[in-house]
């Protein structure tokens, strides 16, 4: 799961504990299991610069394998599209809608050519 929200990280981290602990505990008595759930420890991190802010929120909305298409995505939001009124990329965001689309078409080619250079790399 991947989240970006706009908070007190602590209050957050507070909330994440309080969350993943309950969650837990209500699988591991309907499955009747033991021990850990989640894979790892829930992490929040800075997010300081406005570019910084742009590659996660990039990284986040490309990590469905069909991000164009994934029913729980923002980035129809992002993109300029109706969206719910409690998501506010506008408030984020320094691109603009077209420039994010380009900003995320950018990274698809690049990580085509990537691919295909790694692809070339394999058989040498």
């Amino acid at each position: 799961l991947l989240l970006y929200v706009r908070d007190d990280t602590e209050a957050l981290s507070g909330y994440m504990r309080s969350v993943s602990t309950a969650y837990s505990m209500y699988y591991n008595k309907k499955y009747k299991s033991r021990g850990h759930v989640f894979q790892s420890i829930f992490k929040a991190v800075a997010i300081g610069t406005d570019t910084y802010f742009a590659h996660i929120t990039r990284y986040i909305h490309m990590n469905p394998r069909t991000y164009m298409t994934y029913k729980w995505s923002s980035l129809p939001a992002y993109l300029g599209e109706p969206h719910e009124d409690w998501l506010s990329p506008e408030r984020a965001m320094t691109m603009t809608p077209t420039e994010y689309r380009r900003f995320i078409d950018e990274y698809t080619d690049k990580k085509k050519e990537f691919g295909y250079i790694k692809h070339l790399l394999a058989d040498a």
